[in-house]
């Protein structure tokens, strides 16, 4: 009886494997388009080779061009022209300019000592954007042995017409306090750095009402190429 019940089941299977039938040919299995993996392709190198033209286009600043510049002295102030850059500058007449810092446009020094203002051409990306020269500041700050600093605040400003970001900072060199200000404003490929030192007053930030004024008398003076 078994053997029958077992040859029973075999048949009724084989009776069930001959109703199913199979699809000729497997669905393929799906994946991305050809398209897509090309694309992506294409944009990288596309901004690969965007990022070598920009760095060929950008301005060597490494050594500022001096030959033409002019420093004139009058009764109304000191003024700086370099027509090189279009690019001047006046400051009172109780200040000194010098133009021998290979890349700096100019250093301006009031005759107590008590203020320096000092202009630098940077050559920047117009892929990075304004906000990086804080995170490059506070970098600079963390390498420096010779003194300690730390970005205070930052706040939106205006630099011979153009838009720009004024970076306050403070600054210990040895005993003695600085405040810091750093204007900055980008011009093509070109970041331009207005930078004011002070000496600090009692409190942290405190600001010498003289050298406010000889600063906003600068930067009121200068003129950058638009």
């Amino acid at each position: 009886m078994g053997a029958h019940a077992y040859s029973i089941a075999r048949d009724s299977e084989k009776a069930i494997l001959a109703t199913v039938r199979l699809p000729a040919d497997s669905a393929a299995a799906k994946g991305l388009p050809a398209a897509i993996p090309i694309a992506l392709a294409t944009l990288l190198a596309t901004g690969y080779v965007a990022l070598i033209v920009v760095g060929l286009l950008l301005p060597n600043y490494s050594k500022v061009d001096q030959s033409g510049a002019h420093i004139a002295q009058s009764s109304e102030g000191v003024m700086y022209q370099n027509p090189a850059y279009g690019i001047s500058l006046q400051t009172p007449a109780n200040w000194m300019i010098k133009n021998d810092a290979p890349n700096y446009i100019l250093l301006a020094v009031r005759s107590d000592h008590a203020c320096t203002v000092t202009l630098q051409p940077i050559a920047w990306s117009p892929m990075i954007g304004l906000s990086s020269f804080k995170g490059q500041l506070s970098y600079q700050f963390s390498k420096s042995k010779d003194l300690t600093g730390q970005v205070i605040d930052e706040q939106a400003a205006i630099l011979s017409g153009l838009n720009a970001r004024d970076i306050r900072a403070s600054i210990m060199q040895g005993q003695k306090g600085i405040i810091e200000h750093h204007t900055i404003a980008r011009k093509g490929m070109t970041l331009y750095d207005l930078c004011t030192d002070e000496l600090a007053g009692g409190q942290e930030g405190a600001a010498d009402p003289t050298c406010a004024s000889d600063f906003s008398f600068i930067r009121k003076n200068l003129v950058l190429p638009h």
